[in-house]
């Protein structure tokens, strides 16, 4: 033991630290075990509300670059505030479609095609017992979870935004200062899935 470190390595090499808000610094080659959570990404977009009243989907944002290390586990969350309005008259649907991707290439904001591999998809909203007049608002929050495989260096995470049935409804993904959308990635070493 070093008095002055208050550092200890035990004969089976785990080490002690009994210090005061010690700073540990690991080198380049450190080794964690399987599972363990190696890196955590944190994604806030305020940069103005995305809607859509087509039934195609197409990406709310462009595609946010997170490096990752082949073989990992990456767990993906999107925290999103959203609207559902009829903007003609005729449906009784206040819901909005958003889909979760991943891509091993960017995807531009507005992009209708080659968005990657869906990972998941909400329909969040109502249904109204018959069709009204423009309104009647639908507003929800949605939280969605997915995890895959990490298949390359850098991964891109998207989400896009359609209205579900009819162009009569305008779906709105909110991403402003009181509202934004959160994106978390997660990467915990190894395959952990089960």
């Amino acid at each position: 033991a070093n008095a002055n470190s208050a550092i200890t390595i035990a004969s089976d090499g785990q080490i002690t630290v009994n210090q005061n808000n010690p700073t540990l610094t690991l080198g380049s080659n450190t080794t964690f075990p399987t599972g363990s959570l190696v890196k955590r990404t944190i994604i806030k977009f305020t940069g103005g509300t995305v809607d859509s009243t087509t039934t195609t989907h197409a990406s709310a944002f462009a595609y946010q670059a997170v490096a990752c290390t082949v073989g990992n586990t990456i767990v993906f969350d999107a925290s999103i505030n959203g609207e559902s309005t009829e903007v003609s008259s005729g449906s009784a649907s206040r819901s909005a479609n958003f889909k979760l991707f991943q891509s091993t290439s960017s995807v531009s904001a507005g992009a209708t095609s080659s968005l990657g591999t869906q990972l998941q998809h909400v329909i969040a909203g109502r249904t109204l017992t018959g069709s009204s007049t423009a309104g009647a608002d639908s507003f929800f929050y949605a939280t969605m979870r997915t995890s895959f495989i990490a298949t390359n260096a850098t991964h891109y995470f998207g989400i896009s935004i359609s209205s579900p049935d009819t162009t009569a409804v305008k779906s709105a993904c909110f991403a402003t200062s009181d509202r934004p959308l959160f994106f978390s990635i997660e990467e915990y070493k190894g395959d952990v899935l089960i």
